[in-house]
């Protein structure tokens, strides 16, 4: 182990290029047989569990332990469950975050569809504690497929509701899922079988990104936010290269995250970045969707710098379906014009 750790070690100085200094950091997953089982594809594959495991954790070495393997295969469970019917008790279920205009903070355009994985022992688990793994080994494209029907078919029933005919619903996907040729295909026939057009639906990308870091290996509050403008200018990339789905708003939309919501209102850099993005939002057409606003003072300011949609706390938080209906999608009496008579 100590020859392995001083191989990773020579790969933490950064590394001079042309281009500019570049930092590495390694995970490397040991194992060693006998003790960890006969030498071939069995000693491989944990190797690679026990790899996985230090890249959760931020990089390093470590040795494979059995429990590490054994927290993946719960974590697979959902690839397994996303062909299941809805009767079966474990499952995966979607959740719904409502999505109001900002204009006045009440009116709802649209929700978030958010998987939840209904395990027997364990209960609801959240995306971050499957779909790492499950994307890794494969199984995204099932996922999305059961997600997005249940979104959709969701929808269908909300948009009869009298005042959200416009009502659409956002479904996440991953990139692996978008590079698949098989997408296309199954949005249009999603569609098709709920009878919706394509505004009904706003796919979003997922970026995967580290579950954990140490403290210390946390880079300073200006590289953080450096980092955090380079990420949402490839969302807004990310929306135009969404533009060859069949299946998409007349006006679509990209989101703000909510690490520059969060401190919008105290602080005048974040306020910046949000005014420039709105900005640039517009110019492509697209409609801006602030995450995680949690307070009216966060509402107000979003209003005057432009944004168009608010999701977070404030408005709710995620729901089934049911709780959702009830709370959210209720009639919505249409106004109507009278005449103004002149004497």
């Amino acid at each position: 182990m100590a020859r392995i750790r001083r191989i990773a070690a020579e790969l933490t100085p950064p590394f001079e290029l042309e281009e500019g200094r570049v930092h590495l950091r390694s995970s490397v997953g040991v194992t060693v047989t006998p003790d960890d089982g006969p030498a071939g594809t069995s000693l491989l594959h944990r190797a690679d569990v026990a790899m996985y495991e230090m890249k959760q954790r931020g990089g390093g070495v470590g040795r494979y332990e059995p429990s590490a393997d054994d927290e993946r295969r719960r974590r697979l469970e959902p690839g397994r469950a996303a062909c299941a019917p809805p009767s079966t008790p474990t499952r995966l279920v979607v959740h719904y975050q409502p999505q109001v205009a900002v204009a006045d903070g009440r009116t709802l355009v649209g929700a978030e569809a958010l998987v939840r994985w209904l395990h027997p022992e364990h209960g609801p688990l959240t995306p971050d504690e499957f779909l790492p793994l499950a994307e890794r080994h494969g199984l995204m494209f099932a996922i999305t497929h059961n997600v997005m029907s249940q979104a959709l078919d969701h929808a269908a029933t909300w948009r009869r509701v009298p005042g959200h005919d416009r009502l659409v619903v956002s479904v996440n996907v991953s990139a692996a899922s978008l590079a698949d040729p098989s997408l296309v295909p199954l949005v249009e026939g999603l569609l098709d079988e709920f009878k919706l057009d394509g505004s009904a639906l706003q796919v979003e990308i997922t970026e995967s990104e580290p579950h954990a870091r140490p403290a210390h290996q946390s880079a300073g509050r200006d590289r953080a936010r450096a980092a955090g403008r380079a990420r949402q200018h490839r969302r807004l990339r990310h929306r135009v290269l969404l533009a060859r789905l069949p299946a998409r708003p007349a006006r679509r939309r990209a989101r703000l995250d909510r690490s520059f919501v969060r401190g919008v209102v105290d602080d005048p850099r974040a306020a910046a970045i949000v005014r420039n993005t709105v900005d640039l939002a517009h110019t492509l057409g697209l409609h801006l969707v602030a995450e995680g606003v949690e307070d009216d003072a966060t509402l107000a300011l979003l209003r005057t710098l432009g944004a168009d949609v608010s999701q977070g706390y404030l408005h709710g938080r995620p729901m089934d379906a049911d709780a959702f209906a009830d709370a959210h999608v209720r009639p919505v009496a249409l106004a109507v014009p009278t005449q103004v008579r002149g004497d």
